[in-house]
């Protein structure tokens, strides 16, 4: 029973998708605050959202409609010009790192 309801919570989240509130410790990409890095500087005005569960899944929502996230670019605002973008698992949207 309890695998489940463990399998039908995590098949709702899937289905319905999962919305990430604007804040630090909600779309927090290890060192990166996709709030502030991505969404406040690429799409002043939007809230970050995630979409689908995967790494292209993060997109900042402005009330009509979705505005892709360039992660490489949150990676340079946060770290440098020499900074750049990589994920370890592609299915983990929390998984992106900046090199």
């Amino acid at each position: 029973m309890r695998r489940l309801l463990i399998a039908l919570a995590l098949t709702t989240t899937v289905v319905t998708g999962v919305t990430a509130a604007a804040g630090p410790a909600s779309a927090a990409v290890r060192g990166l605050d996709l709030q502030r890095d991505g969404c406040d500087l690429q799409a002043p005005g939007t809230v970050i959202k995630l979409r689908a569960f995967n790494v292209n899944g993060w997109r900042c929502y402005n009330g009509i409609y979705d505005l892709w996230i360039n992660i490489n670019t949150a990676c340079r605002q946060r770290y440098g010009n020499t900074s750049s973008a990589y994920y370890l698992n592609y299915n983990d949207p929390y998984s992106w790192r900046c090199t």
